[in-house]
């Protein structure tokens, strides 16, 4: 003996299924929910990629790549004259500020921290490493010995470790620089 199918309401929706299927909800809710489901899993997979370490650190370094080119553009272009050109701040050779580079005081730190950059071609720059001694005297003249101190304690507690937001800013501020100095 069969048993008389009964309708149901929908649990979501309260629709009522006429022919109950043994589920308890309609199937436009049952689709909701399966859709609901596969955003969240999706969701969950973009957010697992965003915080892994392998996204942070390849964002991290694209970020400061982008950050260096934007402030040794910068650093070599905010001291040049209308025609390009500039000083190198240990020889004082005057080139075109595309030919110059930008020398560090203290290598491999404070990379975008303008105290620590000045224009340099690159005989001083790449062949005389920096030509620190030029470069520390005429740095000590300009910062001060309680200046050049406090550039070496930056230089020792920050290092080169930035965040991801402290480049984002970095990023906007040099953009916002540049375009003053082209206009």
């Amino acid at each position: 003996m069969k048993t008389k199918d009964v309708a149901r309401k929908c649990m979501s929706c309260d629709y009522i299924i006429k022919k109950p299927t043994g589920f308890r909800r309609c199937i436009v809710c049952r689709r909701k929910i399966a859709k609901d489901k596969k955003e969240l899993r999706i969701s969950k997979a973009i957010s697992r990629k965003l915080n892994s370490k392998k996204y942070q650190n390849s964002l991290t370094k694209k970020l400061k790549n982008q950050a260096w080119k934007l402030m040794s553009l910068y650093v070599r272009t905010k001291d040049a004259d209308e025609n390009g050109m500039v000083a190198c701040y240990t020889c004082g050779s005057i080139s075109h500020y595309k030919e110059m580079q930008a020398g560090h005081f203290f290598h491999g730190k404070l990379d975008y921290d303008i105290r620590n950059l000045k224009p340099q071609d690159s005989a001083c720059n790449m062949y005389k490493s920096g030509n620190l001694a030029v470069y520390g005297v005429k740095l000590a003249k300009e910062l001060g010995i309680e200046g050049l101190d406090q550039l070496r304690l930056d230089a020792n507690t920050k290092g080169n470790n930035y965040s991801i937001q402290e480049l984002e800013a970095i990023i906007e501020d040099l953009k916002i620089k540049l375009k003053d100095y082209e206009s």
